[in-house]
């Protein structure tokens, strides 16, 4: 039996759309998961990725802000969203998402080389 309501699938499909570089396809698949369950922070995240490989950086952003409303401790997406706010210039609201992720996992290096790169006035996590 076909389910094309199953969120799981359409979640599943945008992230190998978006592994074989097909971004338009990922990004429909995407917003189709989000459609299915707003509530899913993953597929927001997943969404912000592939906008920001689009080349959608403030789109991006907001996804990301998505999926921290739903997710708010995981270090993960407050780093992905430093990324992405550093890219576009907003170094402050970078180093304060860096600290938060931080603040949630106090041993994670990379978060925290991050931080104090750009606290030194470096680039952007990656």
């Amino acid at each position: 039996m076909e389910r094309p309501d199953y969120f799981n699938a359409h979640n599943n499909l945008g992230n190998v759309l978006a592994a074989v570089d097909r971004l338009e396809e990922a990004e429909a698949a995407l917003r189709e998961a989000i459609r299915l369950d707003p509530s899913s922070p993953s597929a927001r995240a997943n969404l912000a990725i592939v906008l920001e490989r689009r080349n959608r950086p403030a789109e991006a952003i907001t996804s990301y802000r998505a999926a921290l409303a739903l997710a708010p401790d995981e270090p993960m997406l407050w780093y992905n969203l430093a990324a992405a706010l550093s890219g576009v210039g907003q170094r402050q609201e970078a180093i304060a998402a860096l600290q938060r992720a931080v603040q949630i996992k106090p041993d994670w290096e990379p978060a925290r080389a991050a931080l104090a790169e750009l606290e030194r006035g470096g680039g952007a996590p990656n």
